[in-house]
């Protein structure tokens, strides 16, 4: 049986957060937390948490509770919900950075051949697969 599918329309800022959160959600769940941390504010909406001196005692606590070695993390692949929010960030950073590359004349469409030096980085890869669920689909809206 096929599973149901949906879609949901955003805009590129809003892709862009939505991004930031999957990632720094399975970061936290492998052990790595420090880039979670960056999502508290103060009252006046500023980051609370910034400096390492901040973020040292906070992330050794949690990898205390999670029994991690304070240098270490479970990494991707060993916990499948988290694995799927891997996919889902590193589709939709995939996505973002193809469409950049296109809007900087670097390459002419999103299906051209990957164009060396100007496009290094991993971003620039097909996300790698961890889980048996499907890849989430970004496309570009056509306005409304």
């Amino acid at each position: 049986m096929a599973s149901d599918r949906y879609q949901i329309t955003l805009t590129r800022s809003q892709l862009g957060e939505i991004a930031r959160a999957l990632e720094a959600c399975f970061r936290m769940g492998i052990g790595q937390p420090s880039s979670s941390l960056q999502y508290c504010r103060n009252a006046e909406g500023a980051p609370a948490i910034w400096a390492w001196d901040d973020v040292q005692p906070i992330e050794r606590a949690i990898k205390d509770k999670m029994r991690l070695h304070p240098n270490a993390s479970w990494g991707v692949g060993r916990f499948e919900k988290l694995d799927v929010l891997c996919e889902m960030y590193k589709s939709i950073e995939h996505f973002m950075s193809w469409e950049h590359a296109v809007k900087d004349g670097v390459v002419q469409s999103m299906d051209a051949p990957r164009r060396w030096p100007e496009m290094m980085g991993c971003n620039y890869d097909e996300p790698m697969r961890y889980t048996s669920e499907p890849m989430i689909k970004v496309e570009k809206c056509n306005g409304e």
